[in-house]
């Protein structure tokens, strides 16, 4: 099995986190990861916490996966969002499974990454999205379209279509800032060739706040999961998604996100909870998270509706 992480500084404790949460489940797991210019005292530090569970992680330079790759950087993500996207320049695998840094394994991985993958380029996680987010990242309504936190490559078809050449072309025509950055990039080349995962594969904290007729009316989503797919990730989850929203992550306290112990618990354990940092919780989320559980679904509903011009 191969996983690849994607990451810089900043990320460099819930990176080293999410990989020990890994081996403790998957002992037989080949590690990569593309570091942008992170430090040598961080490096070591990861290659330190990785040989206490006698593991290895081989590092790549972004520089020599991006290939001088024009971004604009303007936007408040770092660069390493679009490494997935040339990995087949650097990487001689069949397969490979890419991980964001802000990500928990809880489980065994091998059942996904023998998954049989004839017929598709990559598979991932439905999002919800709406028709014109979509339509900006021009997709049809009715098209797939995954997160690209957690993405399952075949990286045969992947060479094969020239997927990063084609996903480079998209980049440029944009001039270094496509809609939707490296995920709308990821699903507009791959359109016609993305498969669906269950979602216990990227839990992420939309699905724990909402059912999934919640999800779809939010969004006014047609391509989504059941109320009973996403009922069962309450308590069967295999990789969690600690994005940034709705709840405040892990790594600060305090943080509501009801999940929050499966990071903690590995993160005392690889760093004796040193990094988990106090850290005011924003207006936003907080707001956010008072009006869902306060309010009839249906005023929520609305309220979120003219907030973002639905």
């Amino acid at each position: 099995m191969v996983v690849v992480y994607s990451c810089n500084d900043f990320y460099i404790y819930q990176t080293t986190v999410s990989m020990v949460s890994l081996i403790k489940h998957n002992s037989d797991v080949k590690i990569y990861l593309i570091s942008d210019h992170i430090s040598l005292d961080n490096i070591k530090l990861m290659e330190c916490t990785l040989e206490k569970y006698n593991q290895k992680v081989k590092v790549i330079c972004a520089d020599n996966v991006l290939n001088n790759l024009y971004l604009d950087q303007k936007d408040r993500h770092p660069r390493t969002i679009y490494t997935k996207l040339f990995l087949d320049s650097i990487i001689e695998e069949p397969k490979l499974l890419y991980l964001d840094s802000d990500t928990i394994v809880t489980g065994s991985l091998e059942k996904l990454y023998q998954r049989s993958m004839d017929n598709e380029i990559i598979a991932g996680v439905l999002m919800p999205y709406s028709k014109k987010i979509k339509n900006d990242s021009n997709l049809n309504f009715n098209d797939k379209y995954i997160c690209d936190g957690v993405v399952l490559f075949n990286m045969r078809r992947w060479k094969a279509e020239k997927i990063s050449e084609a996903c480079r072309n998209y980049i440029n025509k944009y001039n270094g800032n496509p809609p939707m950055l490296s995920e709308g990039t990821l699903n507009y080349v791959c359109r016609h060739g993305i498969g669906i995962l269950k979602p216990e594969f990227n839990v992420m904290p939309s699905m724990l706040m909402y059912s999934g007729d919640q999800i779809r009316r939010l969004f006014k989503s047609t391509v989504y999961y059941t109320d009973r797919e996403l009922e069962v990730i309450r308590t069967k989850y295999i990789i969690i998604h600690f994005m940034n929203e709705l709840y405040e992550r892990p790594w600060f306290k305090p943080s509501r996100h009801p999940l929050r112990e499966a990071y903690i618990e590995i993160e005392k354990e690889a760093f004796g909870g040193k990094t988990i940092k106090p850290s005011a919780i924003s207006k936003h989320t907080l707001l956010t998270a008072w009006l869902a559980e306060h309010l009839p679904f249906t005023i929520f509903l609305k309220l979120y509706h003219l907030k973002n011009g639905m």
